[in-house]
């Protein structure tokens, strides 16, 4: 069970993971038990975001440079397990194309594996829009593995330099204990570092 307790401002004051005995959940009270796992600033602050199984998954007040960052906690051992940030189209003022990758999908495999495919979200370290493109998007995609080989054109291009933000498709064996992240086939995407630049993304399929 999780419990959230927020007083109306941005991010919750606090959330918890209460452990539950034979089905049967505690009272949901603001009073806190010896035995809930509370989680607020600075371990995380935003929102409970849903579960599977065990896993519970957690999203931040705010996104980061075009991002969603999120966290996941095993329910059994109250631990947080995996931490990242995710491209998701509702952080985008502008509808965008509709895509399996404008969010983050968890899916079950036939052999009981859970598994998260979402488009991860990083800091390129270098420009993706002006003349230094070329050489920066070889030095991305093999420090990433991208699949493609078409470097992505970017949205929100400025007149000026800066660094750019890339979304590249990635999947994680959540069953796994080691829980590595392993660039997959899929869109490629791209915009400036500043994340006050909320503009409408585009996409090179």
């Amino acid at each position: 069970m999780v419990k959230e307790y927020d007083e109306g401002q941005k991010g919750a004051e606090w959330q918890s993971i209460v452990p539950v005995e034979k089905e049967v959940g505690p009272t949901c009270t603001q009073s806190r038990a010896t035995e809930e796992h509370v989680i607020q600033y600075p371990e995380w602050s935003g929102y409970f975001n849903g579960a599977k199984g065990n896993l519970v998954f957690f999203n931040p007040a705010d996104g980061t440079n075009g991002g969603l960052p999120f966290v996941i906690y095993d329910s059994k051992t109250e631990t947080k397990i995996f931490e990242d940030s995710a491209y998701h189209s509702s952080m985008w003022n502008k509808k965008v194309e509709e895509s399996p990758f404008n969010q983050p999908r968890i899916l079950t495999t036939r052999d009981g594996q859970v598994v998260l495919k979402y488009l991860r979200v990083v800091e390129a370290g270098c420009d993706l829009s002006h003349k230094e493109k070329a050489a920066c998007w070889e030095q991305v995609k093999k420090r990433l593995e991208l699949k493609r080989t078409q470097a992505p054109v970017c949205s929100g291009n400025t007149p000026d330099c800066w660094e750019s933000v890339i979304a590249y498709p990635v999947e994680v064996d959540l069953s796994s204990r080691q829980r590595t992240v392993k660039t997959t086939f899929g869109p490629v995407r791209c915009w400036p570092v500043d994340e006050r630049m909320s503009v409408a993304l585009v996409s090179a399929l």
